[in-house]
């Protein structure tokens, strides 16, 4: 009987829906637990940007940001995410990834109102180009067809999805009065063929951003799970905010290189 049910077309098939059920219950779950940890992250990241301003508002000089927020952000990432990644690494601590999200949106805060002082044009792109993509990424792998399509496909998908909230991200923005007009498009940056180097800048990064997310799933998907469901879906999300504080930190590295 077991040998006559293993070599049964139909039981084949259904064994092999049940594991995509599984493994689609699992991305679902994962997908929501990044949505509500990006969502700190956008809490914590407004307020590295009003920390980081405070003293320029209180001074009226609009060129006298600080730099303790983005600082104070890095390390608490660097040691919730250094203990996750070695310490705990076979287990998925909620509070550490938490604390790892709040840190990691402290920083993108910070470092953006800071730096868009010093390389005008750059860091707010930049934000938005990073946080584009994710907000792509999560709404398009929340669609079953785009998570079993090639690699390719996903990439384009998740790219164009990036390029389309970026541009919103910039139009939202160039609303606003109380901003600087350069904030919007890059346009406070030196420009090439009339086009702001802020702007192309942010561009590679939407699509290196999205190329990357798409391989973060990829490996959630591959990676065995020897974690209880709910432990291997919040690991899989700290992975998917490692792989974008990875490129908040590449970013500022490839600006002062520049500078």
């Amino acid at each position: 009987m077991e040998k006559f049910t293993q070599n049964n077309p139909k039981s084949r098939s259904d064994r092999s829906r049940a594991t995509i059920s599984r493994r689609s219950m699992g991305i679902s779950g994962v997908l929501w637990k990044t949505l509500g940890l990006f969502a700190i992250l956008h809490f914590a990241a407004l307020a590295g940007i009003f920390w980081a301003v405070e003293p320029a508002l209180k001074s009226g000089h609009t060129y006298d940001p600080i730099a303790s927020p983005w600082i104070v952000g890095l390390l608490g990432s660097f040691v919730a995410g250094g203990w996750l990644a070695i310490v705990a690494k076979r287990t998925a601590s909620v509070l550490l990834i938490v604390c790892f999200a709040a840190s990691e949106g402290l920083f993108l805060g910070g470092f953006s109102a800071y730096f868009e002082v010093v390389f005008p044009g750059f860091a707010i792109q930049t934000a938005f180009a990073t946080l584009s993509a994710v907000i792509a990424a999560l709404a398009l792998f929340a669609v079953p067809r785009i998570r079993i399509a090639g690699r390719s496909a996903q990439f384009i998908f998740v790219a164009l999805g990036a390029y389309f909230v970026f541009a919103l991200h910039n139009v939202a923005v160039s609303g606003l009065e109380f901003l600087p007009d350069h904030i919007a498009w890059g346009r406070g940056s030196v420009t090439v063929l009339s086009v702001p180097l802020g702007l192309i800048f942010a561009l590679h990064v939407v699509a290196s951003m999205a190329y990357s997310l798409v391989l973060a799933f990829e490996r959630i998907e591959d990676t065995p799970r020897p974690l209880k469901p709910s432990q291997h879906e919040w690991r899989a999300a700290f992975k998917v905010m490692a792989t974008f504080f990875s490129h908040c930190i590449e970013t500022p590295r490839v600006l002062v290189s520049r500078k």
